[in-house]
């Protein structure tokens, strides 16, 4: 037994004797003429279209919370700075004509030669006004030592001329309070002087000329988003991040080329779906590897005040729900690094969740933003430039929503292969005698994964092997396959442990059981210069 199915209008379809119509373009259906259908296939196209109201209801959900957590964090970061630029609480970010590098508790002036730094002058830039003893050590294992300490002689400060800078007198020791160049630390950078002997550690061509297929096929995908394309909106995502994680995020590490202006330009190639290349390099390059999972690593505080990361934020009764918390703010992870991060930045306004300015961990941060104010807002405005485009080209409604899906899908793919790189249990280590080097530190904050795969290392950009990326951050992730087993045999002979998950599953799964863990409040949870929200 079957219906009759005929023709109201041009894409409309009638049931029985024309007295209910259907959108033919809602169920995919076009009926140029009357035939019988069995009552299955009725079925099947109502089954179809329910899929599609839940797929629609799910991208408007995504679309509402991107949209109004974008909104809202834009309105109270504008009315927050100019409450502050009139009431004159927080000054705005401004640079200094003086320049400090601190090395190893000594104080160098070397403005006068950052041009002629081989790393470029903004490589310099990022250690100025701070200790940067940290950056120092992680990006001149190749370079000439005995060069570089006749380099430093002739720049050094006296402790009066520190003093007058407003930095103290000389002192043994770094910020970090871990030392550097321990038996561990010199055999891992002995291993890779060795193994590239004079080759070259940064990207290698065909690697590069793969990137450069990735980068090609994300304009296409850009273009046929544009378009209107329904498979680009889910292809964009993917390419975006194979380009973002191997070519933007090797050049923030200055591990694309030898050529500085390279490497800055390559870092720009995250714009417009991950982060901004400025912003990037101070939270991720100068405190994040820096300072690990340390107090002044600012990575412990982005996901705040909905979920804590880590014991240094106080328990709260907000935090007992932060693993649903989680997956509604997670898809607007995206939004928060390309937008609300750099609006705190240029603004100096107040962070909502702490109290205190974005990124506030970080030495001389006045002087960065100052420097850097153009760039910043630049990258900015690249970012959000993305938006009203695709709204112009796409329609507002059907714009927004696929925007929203994009930045979601981005924000999916950041998070499951970097945060559960340092945020699990095993990784939340003090500063115990067994954990003052700090390579060996670096080694007992970070978890790897699939170490065997080469595809896999490409597809995560060598994130799936964070150790070795954390103690030499220089090289590209193009040779961390063939480095492994030899960074795996130095490890051993010093006891150094790697923390190893069999799939990106287990790896993903670490760090949503720490999240659900930190939900409860422990017994004897410490609150040493912890941060209440």
């Amino acid at each position: 037994m079957g219906v009759r199915v005929g023709q109201c209008f041009e894409g409309d379809l009638y049931f029985g004797n024309n007295s209910t119509c259907f959108q033919g373009e809602g169920l995919g259906l076009l009926a140029s003429s009357e035939r019988d259908i069995s009552t299955m296939q009725v079925a099947a196209w109502s089954a179809d279209y329910m899929v599609r109201l839940l797929v629609s209801g799910v991208i408007g959900w995504v679309s509402l919370v991107w949209s109004l957590s974008v909104i809202v964090g834009a309105v109270l970061t504008l009315k927050n700075a100019v409450q502050n630029k009139c009431r004159r609480r927080v000054p705005f970010p401004d640079s200094t004509s003086q320049g400090v590098w601190t090395i190893h508790g000594k104080h160098y002036d070397l403005s006068s030669w950052a041009s002629h730094h081989p790393g470029g002058k903004f490589a310099l830039d990022l250690g100025r006004n701070r200790d940067c003893t940290g950056l120092f050590e992680s990006y001149h294992i190749f370079a000439n030592q005995d060069m570089l300490k006749k380099t430093l002689a002739r720049y050094e400060l006296s402790s009066e001329e520190a003093a007058l800078r407003g930095v103290e007198a000389s002192t043994e020791g770094n910020a970090t309070g871990l030392e550097f160049n321990d038996p561990f630390h010199a055999d891992v950078k002995a291993m890779a002087r060795e193994h590239f002997g004079e080759r070259s550690h940064k990207m290698k061509l065909s690697t590069g000329v793969v990137c450069g297929f990735f980068l090609v096929a994300q304009m296409v995908a850009i273009c046929a988003f544009l378009a209107g394309s329904q498979a680009a909106v889910f292809l964009l995502p993917f390419v975006s991040w194979i380009v973002s994680s191997n070519l933007a995020h090797d050049a923030s590490h200055f591990a694309i080329s030898r050529r500085p202006w390279l490497n800055r330009l390559a870092s720009y190639t995250s714009l417009p779906f991950f982060f901004g290349s400025t912003g990037w390099h101070l939270q991720h390059v100068v405190q994040h590897h820096v300072y690990t999972n340390d107090s002044d690593d600012v990575d412990l505080y982005h996901f705040l005040p909905a979920v804590r990361v880590s014991r240094l934020t106080k328990h709260s009764e907000a935090f007992k729900l932060q693993l649903l918390s989680f997956f509604v703010v997670l898809p607007t992870v995206v939004g928060h690094l390309l937008f609300t991060v750099p609006m705190d930045l240029l603004t100096g306004q107040l962070d909502a969740a702490t109290g205190e300015r974005r990124y506030s961990q970080a030495q001389g941060l006045d002087d960065f933003v100052g420097r850097f104010f153009r760039s910043i807002l630049f990258e900015f405005i690249g970012g959000i430039c993305w938006i009203p485009l695709s709204l112009y080209c796409l329609g507002f409604h059907q714009g927004l929503g696929r925007i929203c899906l994009v930045y979601t899908v981005c924000s999916y793919l950041f998070v499951i292969f970097t945060q559960g790189a340092h945020l699990q249990k095993d990784c939340m280590v003090g500063k115990e005698e067994e954990f003052k080097s700090w390579a060996r530190r670096q080694a007992a904050t970070s978890v790897n994964f699939g170490v065997g795969s080469g595809l896999l290392c490409f597809v995560a950009g060598g994130l799936n092997m964070q150790s070795l990326h954390h103690v030499l951050p220089g090289v590209s992730s193009c040779h961390f396959s063939d480095l492994w087993p030899k960074y795996k045999e130095v490890c051993r002979r010093h006891g150094v442990e790697l923390k190893e998950c069999s799939s990106l599953f287990s790896f993903f799964g670490g760090f949503l059981g720490w999240l659900s863990e930190l939900a409860v409040e422990a017994e004897d949870e410490r609150y040493f210069n912890a941060v209440e929200v």
